[in-house]
């Protein structure tokens, strides 16, 4: 019951994971940052995130056992280190950005500063 409640709470607040593995600590602070203001219990977190991974990301967890499926920190470990986002690849990343077409200057400073705070 409770994870129906909180599964419609986060539905509705939530975004899906991005595909760009160079996003993934910012959803993860996302994350869990809403977990904490909605205080959504402890037990609940991995069974809420599952649904909103990105078909990569749950292709990869589909290989963990369900004890570890049950753990959120197991999860962002696993997915951190398949997608292989080191300091070198922020700041590699950082070094080759540029700003699209239809991205505003606030959004690109944003991912800058997203990126480099990454790489420091």
């Amino acid at each position: 019951m409770l994870t129906k409640k909180y599964g419609d709470i986060m539905k509705q607040v939530l975004p899906c994971m991005p595909t760009d593995p160079a996003e993934l600590l910012n959803f993860w602070h996302t994350y869990e940052n809403f977990w904490a203001v909605y205080e959504v219990p402890h037990n609940l977190p991995a069974k809420l995130l599952l649904p909103l991974l990105s078909p990569k990301a749950t292709s990869l967890v589909s290989h963990l056992s369900a004890h570890e499926l049950d753990d959120v920190s197991t999860i962002k470990e696993f997915l951190l280190r398949e997608f292989k986002l080191t300091h070198r690849e922020y700041r590699a990343r950082f070094n080759a950005t540029t700003r699209a077409l239809d991205e505003t200057h606030t959004l690109f400073v944003s991912r800058l500063k997203n990126l480099f705070f990454h790489f420091t």
